[in-house]
């Protein structure tokens, strides 16, 4: 696969963190109001209560 992957020169692929998806989750409610952040390569993701830092894994191209 990853020779198919290395012609498109653009192609950035990411890994999310297990426990941060799972946490994620937990803020999904049926009426939802999320915040977000992003701040020196972090990502803050809350509601009014809980805030979840998603770090992003590289696994292919720069991030």
């Amino acid at each position: 696969m990853a020779e198919k992957l290395t012609r498109h020169k653009n192609l950035k692929v990411i890994a999310l963190p297990q426990t941060a998806t799972s946490s994620l989750g937990k803020l999904a409610q049926r009426t939802m109001t999320l915040q977000c952040t992003i701040q020196d390569g972090q990502i803050w993701i809350g509601d009014s209560k809980n805030n979840v830092l998603v770090e992003l894994e590289p696994l292919y191209g720069a991030v």
